[in-house]
């Protein structure tokens, strides 16, 4: 009995070693960007990252492979917006010639970011209302969510394009044994969310808190996710520099860290430093009483099937030495 046990711990042994020689094994030169980020969620999986997490972070890196770094943020968060545009379709919460228009208007205003010279650089010093288009020349700052506009951020205008019939996608659907997410179904958008504090975790510096007001309004099983946006702008009058980046992360409501009584208000959600190329430019504080260390943050709230009410109004907070940390919860 004892050999069996022993032998059945080798096999074990051996069949972990070779998983996570299949995670770690480099990857040829060149190989292509899927096969990379592909590669990295074999890896995350083996560390116990939840879906929501993994999807997150694998079309960070997605992002981070075909795009210049300037885009990078802004793909990964245009990749949760057309997942979202998909779920809205298939529970037949938008008609398939809108599905169509939103997703050619977001891969359009990405190729504007990737070849227009200061496009991606303007989105990340302001983009009120998160359509892709640079505050800076949205002569309509009030775009409705995931709605498709012009260059100038105005409500696009023109025919729909050619789309399949409704029906025709229901027995696509069907064909391809496509679920959505049941418990949501006939569910309202969630209500708006509100960024509330944000901070590094006292006890570990490679922690980064964000909390932000909840709801209990959807159906039990129905998933919510957490969209964030934050702007980091950075100035110094000694060094005579000041410099902007942008942060797109998502979480379910089921990653919620807060335990506290607080908890049942709001949700925490941590952020580590090892997923944060940018580290210093969201966690930094002003030192000097010149410095200006700002970080300005949005949400919305989705539900399982992509359904959102839009984003909440930005949130500026100011971090200093003596407002730099998260309070013990």
């Amino acid at each position: 009995m004892k050999r069996l046990i022993l032998f059945l711990v080798l096999l074990l042994l051996i069949f972990l070693g070779f998983a996570c020689w299949l995670a770690v094994k480099p990857l040829p030169a060149g190989a292509d960007c899927r096969l990379v980020a592909e590669h990295k969620v074999r890896l995350w999986n083996l560390v116990f990252w939840d879906k929501a997490r993994r999807e997150a972070e694998y079309q960070k890196e997605l992002a981070a492979c075909l795009g210049s770094p300037p885009c990078t943020d802004f793909t990964a968060a245009a990749n949760f917006d057309y997942m979202r545009l998909g779920r809205q379709l298939l529970s037949g919460a938008i008609a398939p010639d809108e599905y169509l228009a939103r997703v050619r208007d977001i891969s359009r205003k990405l190729r504007l970011a990737r070849t227009v010279p200061g496009w991606a650089d303007a989105l990340a010093k302001g983009d009120h209302d998160c359509d892709l288009v640079p505050d800076d020349r949205d002569r309509c700052p009030d775009s409705a969510d995931l709605g498709a506009t012009d260059d100038q951020g105005c409500p696009a205008k023109g025919p729909m394009p050619k789309a399949p019939s409704r029906e025709e996608i229901e027995r696509a659907k069907e064909v391809m044994h496509v679920a959505i997410s049941g418990p949501c179904k006939d569910a309202a958008p969630p209500t708006y969310s509100t960024p509330l504090l944000i901070g590094l975790d006292p006890n570990d510096p490679d922690s980064f808190y964000i909390a932000v007001s909840k709801t209990a309004e959807q159906p039990p099983a129905c998933p919510v996710f957490y969209d964030i946006r934050i702007r980091s702008e950075r100035s110094s009058f000694f060094s005579q520099s000041s410099s902007s980046a942008h942060f797109s992360f998502v979480f379910r409501s089921s990653e919620n860290v807060d335990r506290s009584p607080a908890g049942q208000f709001r949700n925490v959600f941590r952020v580590r430093k090892q997923n944060v190329p940018q580290w210093n430019d969201l966690v930094t504080p002003a030192i000097e009483p010149s410095d200006h260390e700002d970080r300005i943050v949005q949400v919305r709230m989705v539900n399982g099937n992509g359904l959102s009410r839009g984003w909440s109004e930005p949130r500026r907070f100011s971090i200093n030495i003596l407002t730099r940390n998260f309070p013990p919860f």
